[in-house]
């Protein structure tokens, strides 16, 4: 739907994977596509504290 999300939690609570969820989802759902050999995601993370996560 597009629409924006601003949420606020402690360290550890899913922040983070609340990004990916949808990613994935998109992922999984054309599976069937993925012959290809090109990249079909790319991730950009502003810290080095987010990447270890």
């Amino acid at each position: 739907q597009g629409k924006d999300v601003v949420a606020r939690a402690k360290t550890g609570s899913g922040k983070t994977y609340a990004y990916l969820l949808p990613m994935l989802q998109k992922l999984f759902s054309e599976a069937s596509q993925a012959a290809k050999a090109a990249p079909r995601a790319v991730v950009l993370v502003p810290t080095r504290e987010l990447t270890q996560q």
